[in-house]
């Protein structure tokens, strides 16, 4: 799991920012990211996402930010159910992002 702060492009914006604004001169300000969240199967259902993201988020607060962007796999249904739960909504699709492999010895 890991939190950064990113600069966002116009294309990565949500319609509802962009809407009556020039997209090149949207704002584009940096912004906290949420990343590569997993927990090993072995100790999944037990509320470990769900900490991870809230610990994540009071970080992001104390960063000062009052928004926390995530990345997840649009196929990652599991992953994706709890995100909505938890308050994310869909803002943006990345068509070109790269899959992530695991390598020798990941996930557990």
């Amino acid at each position: 799991c890991a939190i950064e702060v990113g600069r966002l492009s116009p294309a990565a914006l949500d319609e509802n920012r962009l809407r009556g604004q020039n997209p090149l001169e949207a704002d584009v300000a940096e912004r906290p990211l949420l990343s590569s969240l997993a927990v090993s199967p072995d100790w999944r259902r037990r509320g470990l996402a769900q900490r991870l993201c809230r610990e994540a988020e009071g970080l992001a607060r104390e960063w000062g930010y009052d928004e926390v962007l995530l990345k997840v796999e649009r196929d990652n249904r599991r992953a994706r159910k709890l995100y909505r739960k938890l308050g994310y909504r869909d803002v943006a699709v990345d068509a070109g992002a790269e899959r992530p492999e695991a390598g020798p010895g990941g996930g557990r």
